[in-house]
């Protein structure tokens, strides 16, 4: 499932007890808390009931020469290409391989049109329609990487200067 984030081991947050708990609990509430912003937490793709196209797909994830995607990245990926759904990853393993496909880059997977984006990016698009100031998506960017302990260190404003995102 992609519900995960409410099955997500507290220990894996941090070794201080007390923010592993406290970034479990946000964790937890992280798919209610945003839907307000668009972002739903779906089922696992039935198998069954996938195209061929997405099934080959599935085959080229697993290639050893790919980066290392986890399992609930692999679903996104196979919910987007099926429905054509926009993708906001902050997994770069993950992001490169979707612009891969986007590309027509992955071997006997036809490209489709799909979008590709990490929470900088959306910050970003955000202040650029005047929703959020550079100092509010700033903070936002800062309750990410309290959050989520991969989250790059670099400031908003460094990340944007980048290539990926």
């Amino acid at each position: 499932m992609l519900t995960g984030v409410t099955k997500h081991d507290p220990r894996t947050l941090s070794k201080d007890p007390a923010l592993a708990a406290l970034r479990s609990a946000r964790f937890k509430a992280y798919p209610h808390e945003h839907e307000g912003w668009g972002i739903r937490v779906l089922p696992s793709p039935d198998l069954s009931a996938l195209s061929p196209d997405t099934l080959q797909l599935l085959v080229a994830l697993g290639v050893q020469d790919r980066p290392p995607i986890h399992a609930g990245e692999k679903e996104v990926m196979l919910w987007a290409y099926e429905q054509g759904y926009r993708v906001c990853t902050d997994d770069r393993g993950a992001y490169r391989t979707l612009r891969a496909l986007i590309c027509g880059a992955l071997p006997n997977v036809p490209p489709r049109a799909l979008s590709v984006v990490g929470t900088p990016g959306l910050l970003a698009e955000q202040m650029a329609r005047g929703q959020l100031s550079d100092a509010n998506a700033s903070a936002l960017w800062s309750e990410v990487q309290d959050v989520w302990r991969w989250a790059p260190k670099s400031s908003l404003q460094e990340l944007l200067q980048g290539e990926y995102w």
